[in-house]
């Protein structure tokens, strides 16, 4: 029988929602040989962390990420507002702990190189949420490219549409803060963009100009 993994899961907002659906998926895959247990839900409104865990199957909620990392969870996924990273992975990294995180790590180059270093003297397994790795359309690109079907690859362009911040009237959060986010658009969804290219095309040698434009300031 295979021993299960047991997850845990640090954030109970919307990316920490769909963080446990994708659990709660896993372990109802009868196709997988893996065994996934749905553990704990942190956050630090344990309200919201409740009826997270109660929605996904977890057994329990906890507004105390320090209990949850001191219990036996072997798996912490981490989906926390960007400005919280740089306090919470150094003590998730610290654990022992598996971990798979959203991106991005860091607000600045200062922030992302000390977490990548910490991550890389862990023993664990650790891994940045750059789900359009996992869509099957880009997988057949990628494939396509490393066999040469397409010839010599010199030129490649990546993009990411998106409107959920095209209303001036929507609500404000933290993703609308220069300090909370770090950057806008290009760290948001622009990372997945980047990450996209370099998973299929390979990694970008330069960058030579930008065109950087807020259109609702």
């Amino acid at each position: 029988m295979t021993t299960p993994i047991r997850v845990g899961v640090i954030g109970a907002g919307l990316a920490g929602q769909a963080h446990c659906f994708g659990f709660r998926n896993a372990m109802m895959s009868v196709s997988s040989p893996i065994s996934v247990e749905l553990v704990a839900v942190a956050d630090p409104n344990l309200a919201l962390a409740e009826k997270t865990a109660a929605r996904y199957g977890f057994s329990r909620a906890t507004a105390d990420v320090g209990e949850l990392l001191a219990s036996d969870i072997d798996a912490v996924s981490v989906a926390l507002p960007n400005h919280l990273h740089a306090t919470v992975l150094p003590a998730v990294l610290a654990s022992g702990k598996h971990v798979f995180t959203e991106k991005p790590i860091g607000r600045t180059l200062a922030e992302s190189t000390e977490l990548q270093k910490l991550a890389e003297a862990s023993p664990a397994v650790t891994g940045v949420g750059f789900s359009f790795r996992r869509l099957p359309g880009l997988a057949a690109v990628r494939a396509a490219v490393r066999e040469g079907l397409i010839g010599e690859v010199h030129t490649a362009r990546s993009w990411y549409y998106a409107d959920y911040a095209a209303d001036p009237a929507g609500a404000l959060s933290w993703r609308f803060s220069q300090e909370e986010s770090g950057g806008g658009a290009l760290l948001d969804i622009g990372s997945h963009a980047i990450d996209a290219l370099q998973y299929v095309a390979g990694d970008v040698a330069e960058v030579t100009s930008a065109n950087l434009k807020t259109v609702i300031a």
